[in-house]
């Protein structure tokens, strides 16, 4: 009954044909484990994206879930170097990293994690380390503050999300937990 419930719509803005329902935080963080417990969408074309973000220079961390495919995950690091402000943004991209979980993630909750030490960033499921990267393997670790981001969006790449459905949209994802620790 307390559930946080992002929602897909269609119903266009001036920038994209779709809305839909995000959190984030008010301030930057600097390393921490960053945990929601979660049903993600399984609605092909949508992502439900757990990740912590900035720009200038564009830093990311992320876990990803394909509506198309929702018994795996795919995590993934951008990485610009830089100070507060800079404008550098050619983007060392991680290779992205599709990791197979034992189950259909939309069909129950679990827990999502990330740990972002200054050294590397580990990946957690229920509790269980599914993928580590150290520093600079394969690519550098962010090291400015970083907003913490749940959201649901429209992949307009098929290849990766899947074909969004015609006709009437009525997609969400379900948040129970939410736990930022530094």
């Amino acid at each position: 009954g307390d559930n946080i419930v992002l929602h897909f719509k269609d119903v266009s803005t001036s920038v994209r044909p779709y809305t839909s329902g995000a959190l984030v935080t008010k301030n930057k963080c600097l390393y921490g484990k960053f945990k929601v417990e979660l049903r993600p969408s399984n609605v092909s074309g949508i992502i439900t994206g757990v990740f912590l973000h900035r720009n200038s220079p564009h830093q990311e961390i992320d876990i990803e879930f394909l509506g198309k495919d929702t018994t795996k995950m795919l995590i993934n690091v951008f990485f610009n170097p830089g100070i507060e402000g800079s404008k550098l943004e050619y983007g060392y991209r991680g290779t992205p990293v599709i990791i197979s979980l034992d189950f259909d993630a939309s069909e129950n909750y679990h827990l999502y994690e990330i740990q972002w030490e200054s050294d590397g960033i580990k990946w957690l499921v229920d509790g269980n380390i599914v993928y580590e990267r150290i520093m600079y393997l394969p690519t550098p670790i962010p090291y400015l503050p970083m907003e913490f981001n749940i959201n649901l969006w429209h992949s307009r790449s098929e290849e990766l999300a899947g074909k969004l459905p015609s006709g009437e949209i009525s997609i969400s994802s379900s948040i129970r937990r939410i736990e930022i620790e530094f």
